[in-house]
Order: C-alpha cells, then structure tokens, then sequence
C-alpha cells in the first residue's frame, strides 16, 4: 500500500507571533529580565507548502513494514523589510519507520522516529537568538537532527485482559521535539495490566 499528498496553503492576514510595543516600549522589565515585547497579530500573508508520504508491506507470516515522511516549508511576510521569512511552527523533515509482528495472543513492534536538522536560516526570525536552542560552530542557534529507537509489546491473555510492555529511547538519546523548548525523556520502560470488565 502506498499513500502521499502534495499541498500548499496560502493565508491572509495569518496569526503570528512578532515584535510589539506595551504602553509605547518594546521591552518591558520581566521578573528581573529586561524582555523583548511580543504579541500574537495578524501579519499581511503567509503560505505553507510540503509533501508526504507513506508505504505499508505485508511481509507475512505476522510481519509488516509500515513507513511514513513529511516535508514542509512556510513562509510569511514580514511588513518591516518588504520580504518573506521562515514562518512559526513549521517543523522539519520527521518520519516513523515500524516493523510490526501480530499473532493470535501477541502484537510486538518495533520503531523508529526521526527528525531532520533545521539550520538557523531556516528558523523563524523571531526565535533566531532564542537560547533554548543548540548552537552551530558560528554561535548560531539550530535544531540538530535526532532518531529515537522504541519497542512495545503487547500480549493478551483473553479478551478481556492484556499485558503491555515497552522501552522508549532504546539508545537514550538526549533530543527535543521541534517548538517545545523542553528536552524529551531519556530511555524509559513502561509496563501496564488493562483489565476490562
């Protein structure tokens, strides 16, 4: 089976996070940190554009493959310099890549998610010099590539009872998912007994 789509957006007068003033000053006194000012505001345009795609194989004998990838871009329109930028929340190359095992009383699968690097060109003007982010052999901030590595299980006893086990982050990789500021879990294992009545 093989599935993808190929889009483009474009938005007028799109919400977006930029530069503003509060009561006539850019920068405010924020819990003791001089701070930029930012609003939400309708900028003048903005237009995404990007594919997917996805494969799904039966391997038999309870295997399968199942794969699937995504690309955007996006810009807007930044009124102050008459030209278009990378626009917010656009994330990267990311994919999922899972080999799955279903018999009678089992289901194992095995996966991987991945995420391309976004270079500091690439992000949006306004989260250039945010320091969450790691910074290139020029000091300039980017997201670097990252991959996890996962496992789960599940194994069911009837229909009413199962077993689920499972390990994320296999190879404990210290990574971040795109526009969340806040570093994803290390490796960690997960067991649980469902029990419907």
């Amino acid at each position: 089976k093989l599935d993808g789509a190929v889009y483009y957006t474009y938005l007028k007068d799109a919400l977006a996070r930029t530069t503003f003033n509060f009561n006539g000053q850019d920068s405010i006194l924020y819990d003791g940190v001089l701070s930029q000012v930012q609003a939400i505001q309708n900028i003048s345009n903005a237009y995404v554009y990007g594919l997917q795609g996805g494969v799904e194989l039966n391997l038999g004998k309870g295997f399968s493959l199942k794969s699937m990838i995504s690309y955007q871009k996006g810009f807007e329109y930044n009124v102050d310099s008459a030209s278009y930028f990378p626009k917010s929340h656009i994330t990267p190359l990311y994919g999922r890549t899972a080999l799955s095992y279903k018999r009678r009383h089992l289901r194992m699968e095995m996966y991987a998610v991945y995420h391309g690097r976004m270079n500091h060109d690439d992000l949006p003007l306004i989260e250039r010099k945010n320091h969450s982010y790691a910074l290139d052999h020029e000091g300039n901030s980017y997201t670097p590539s990252w991959y996890t590595l996962n496992i789960k299980a599940t194994y069911f006893f009837n229909e009413h009872t199962s077993l689920n086990a499972g390990v994320e982050n296999i190879t404990d990789q210290l990574y971040r998912t795109f526009g969340s500021g806040i570093s994803a879990p290390g490796r960690n294992f997960s067991l649980s007994l469902k029990v419907m009545l």
